[in-house]
């Protein structure tokens, strides 16, 4: 079974609409004052995409390959 990590939730409609107008206002804000975006990669556990049939998969694979090019 996959757990969600400690201190984090999913958020759902109708809370995305609201989170959404947020993260707007919050952007114009910072754009105003010279704030830029900065994206960090996200993780995720390998056997989240592991199928029963074995370790290799079309995601896990092509994410691997990804990975030993850089």
């Amino acid at each position: 079974m996959i757990k969600a990590v400690r201190g984090t939730r999913d958020l759902l409609p109708p809370d995305t609409d609201l989170w959404n107008r947020v993260e707007a206002k919050v952007r114009e804000i910072f754009a105003r004052y010279n704030y830029h975006e900065v994206r960090t990669p996200i993780f995720e556990d390998t056997a989240l995409f592991s199928r029963s049939v074995g370790e290799e998969t079309d995601i896990v694979s092509k994410v691997s390959t990804r990975r030993a090019r850089y």
